[in-house]
């Protein structure tokens, strides 16, 4: 059986991640600065990238790294890249056989900062002398959820109607991490989108109905290259997630409203 080893086990995908293994009775280390709540075998550690502090600790034979930690504010810490170079260090030396580093569909056709750190992240992986898979996942139901919370706060809110989005349930994302843990590496990158794909406009007026809400919505002109990527729906992918919760059915189900 194979040593699993997770970093950012206290995310949405890392505790998605940690019960999936667990369903399947499969042993791993989750690693993380905040405590994740797992069952033995299981076992969770202390680690903090930015400084390595704890590293040392970890057991000497694993299998497989499962790269989650990220940073997308980069303040205080150190960036995705750093973060990355750092797991692939401790990788090498290790001589782990597979890492999986879980990234974001269109990225490097996007001009956005976190993207770009993203992408460059990706080619470290590429370079990095280990057996690897990449990861590309759609943006999270809660994400577009996040964006619609603070742009909707007032009557009156500005928003780029016709964005395309592809959103997932993390739940499926963690489902195809651990069929990829289970696997070979692939040496290149999977893809994988929700069940359908959306523009902002669609979104935003089923996320009214589920909050029994009103507001007057201003539609911004794409102007700008990140804009038109975002429009073009460059963050889509013909991989999609068939059995995972719609939008929708995300909403009814966070909201309890039935629309």
């Amino acid at each position: 059986m194979k040593n699993i080893l997770i970093t950012g086990a206290s995310g949405t995908l890392g505790k998605q991640l940690c019960k999936v293994l667990t369903s399947h009775n499969i042993p791993y280390i989750a690693i993380s600065r905040n405590e994740v709540d797992i069952e033995p075998p299981a076992k969770w550690m202390y680690i903090d990238l930015n400084s390595g502090e704890g590293l040392e600790k970890l057991p000497r034979q694993i299998d497989t790294v499962i790269h989650l930690a990220s940073n997308a504010s980069n303040k205080n810490s150190a960036s995705d890249p750093e973060l990355t170079n750092e797991m692939l260090k401790f990788s090498r030396a290790k001589k782990v056989s597979h890492f999986i580093y879980m990234s974001i569909v269109g990225i490097d056709k996007i001009p956005y900062p976190y993207y770009e750190q993203k992408l460059h992240s990706e080619n470290l992986v590429i370079s990095g002398n280990l057996p690897y898979t990449i990861f590309r996942a759609t943006q999270f139901h809660q994400l577009i959820d996040f964006f619609l919370s603070n742009s909707l706060k007032f009557p009156i809110a500005l928003l780029q109607k016709k964005f395309k989005f592809q959103p997932i349930d993390p739940k499926s994302v963690a489902k195809k991490l651990y069929e990829i843990s289970q696997g070979d590496p692939v040496t290149g990158i999977v893809n994988l989108g929700g069940p359908e794909i959306l523009t902002y406009g669609e979104m935003y007026t089923d996320w009214l109905k589920a909050k029994d809400r009103k507001a007057f919505v201003i539609n911004l002109p794409a102007i700008g290259n990140r804009s038109k990527a975002f429009v073009n729906g460059y963050n889509t992918c013909s991989e999609k997630d068939s059995q995972g919760a719609t939008w929708k059915e995300y909403l009814i189900y966070k909201y309890r409203r039935n629309f």
